[in-house]
C-alpha cells in the first residue's frame, strides 16, 4: 500500500521513497530509512537484471503480471519491491527469497493467501497486502518479528492467526473492510501497537484482548455491531483517537482513566441521552454525536475547557443551553437537523460569534 493512501493515521512519508531518483548502494547491508528514500528506483526488469545485484527498489506495480521470472532470483540486494495492481493469485516464491526485503507492497490483485515460506523474510518492515481476496494468513506470519506496518484492509479475512501476538514491532496494524468478528485472545506482546484500524467488520463485541494494547493511540471501530462497550476500557489510557460511529450503542460509560483522549466519535449510534462521563475527559478537543436521538445537554457541558469542535447534528434537541456559550475554546459548532427554533439559533449566534455555528 502506498502509505499516502493513509493520511489519516499520519503514516507520513514512509513510502514517499517509490519516487525518489538518486542511487544509493550498500551491498549486503540494510538501509535506514532516509536512505530508502534516496534509491533509485527501477521500473523495468530488463535494465534492473543488467546489474541485478546493485538494484535495491523495484516497481513493478500495474504491468499485468501473474508470475515473475525465474531470475527474479538474481536480485539478492533488493530491499523495497512494489508489486501492486497485478494479478497474482499467490506470492511468487521467488519473493521469500529476497532476505533484504524491507518493504513488499503487493495492493490492489487477486492474493488469495500467503505461501508458509514468508517467514523467510526475517528483515521485512512494511508489508501491504490491501485490496486483495485473502481468506487466509498462515501462522507463519508470526515469524516476520521486524514487521512495522502490516495493511490487510479489503480482503475477506474472518480472523486472523494468533501468532500474530508475536510481531513484537508491529505498529500499525489495519484491517478494515473484512469480515472479522473476533480477534486472538492474547495481544499482549504487541506492546509497539499505536494504530489499530477494524473499522467496516462485524464485531457484535468489543473484544477483549484489545485491553492488552497498552501503549494504543488510535483505535477505527466504526460501521461494526458494537452495542456496549466493556466497563474498563480505559485501561487504554494512552488512547488519544477513539472512532466508534456506526454501531448500537446506546450508551459510552468511562472513567478518569482516558486522560489522553483528544477525539472521540459516536456518530450514527443509539443513544438517547447525552454521554455525560465524557465530561470527565480532560484532553478532549474533537466530540461526534451527530446521527443519534439525544434530546438534551447537560448544564455541566463546560467542563469541557479544551473542546474545540462539537457535532450535535441530527438529534431530537429543542433548545441550546447556556453551557455551550462557556466553551471558551470552541471553534465549529454543529446542530442542524435538530427541532431547535431559529430564534433560539439566531440568539446564539449573536452571543458566540467566536466559533463556526453550522445548523
Amino acid at each position: 500500500m502506498n502509505l499516502m493512501r493513509k493520511t489519516h493515521y499520519c503514516y507520513g512519508l514512509l513510502f514517499c521513497f517509490l519516487f525518489g531518483n538518486h542511487a544509493i548502494f550498500a551491498q549486503g547491508k540494510l538501509l535506514s530509512m532516509s536512505q530508502l528514500e534516496e534509491l533509485e528506483v527501477f521500473t523495468s526488469l530488463e535494465e534492473a537484471l543488467l546489474d541485478p545485484e546493485s538494484v535495491l527498489a523495484i516497481d513493478l506495480k500495474g504491468q499485468e503480471l501473474e508470475v515473475l521470472p525465474p531470475e527474479f532470483s538474481k536480485f539478492k540486494n533488493l530491499q523495497v519491491l512494489n508489486l501492486g495492481l497485478n494479478t497474482f493469485e499467490s506470492l511468487p516464491l521467488e519473493v521469500c527469497d529476497l532476505a533484504q526485503l524491507q518493504v513488499l507492497d503487493i495492493w490492489g490483485g487477486r492474493l488469495k493467501t500467503l505461501p508458509r515460506q514468508i517467514k523467510k523474510l526475517r528483515n521485512l518492515r512494511f508489508l501491504y497486502l490491501d485490496y486483495n481476496e485473502i481468506e487466509y494468513l498462515p501462522p507463519e506470519l508470526g515469524e516476520l518479528e521486524n514487521l512495522e506496518v502490516l495493511d490487510l484492509e479489503g480482503n475477506a479475512l474472518y480472523q486472523v492467526p494468533s501468532s500474530i501476538n508475536r510481531l513484537k514491532n508491529l505498529q500499525i496494524l489495519d484491517l478494515e473492510n473484512n469480515q472479522m468478528g473476533q480477534l486472538p485472545k492474547k495481544l499482549d506482546s504487541l506492546t509497539r501497537l499505536q494504530v489499530l484500524d477494524l473499522e467496516n467488520n462485524r464485531f457484535l463485541r468489543f473484544p477483549s484482548s484489545l485491553l492488552d494494547l497498552r501503549d494504543l493511540r488510535y483505535l477505527y471501530m466504526q460501521n461494526n455491531f458494537l452495542k456496549s462497550l466493556p466497563s474498563n476500557i480505559s485501561q487504554l489510557a494512552q488512547l488519544e483517537f477513539l472512532f466508534l460511529d456506526g454501531n448500537q450503542l446506546n450508551r459510552f460509560a468511562c472513567d478518569s482513566g482516558f486522560a489522553a483522549l483528544k477525539v472521540l466519535h459516536l456518530a450514527k449510534n443509539k443513544m438517547y441521552t447525552f454521554p455525560e462521563s465524557v465530561l470527565k475527559l480532560p484532553s478532549l478537543e474533537v466530540l461526534n454525536l451527530e446521527g443519534n436521538r439525544i434530546v438534551e445537554v447537560p448544564d455541566s457541558l463546560n467542563e469541557l475547557g479544551q473542546l474545540r469542535a462539537l457535532n450535535l447534528a441530527n438529534n431530537r434537541l429543542r433548545n441550546v443551553q447556556s453551557s455551550l456559550l462557556q466553551l471558551k475554546q470552541l471553534e465549529e459548532l454543529k446542530i442542524y437537523g435538530n427541532p431547535i427554533e431559529r430564534s433560539e439559533i439566531s440568539t446564539l449566534r449573536k452571543q458566540a460569534p467566536r466559533f463556526e455555528l453550522k445548523f
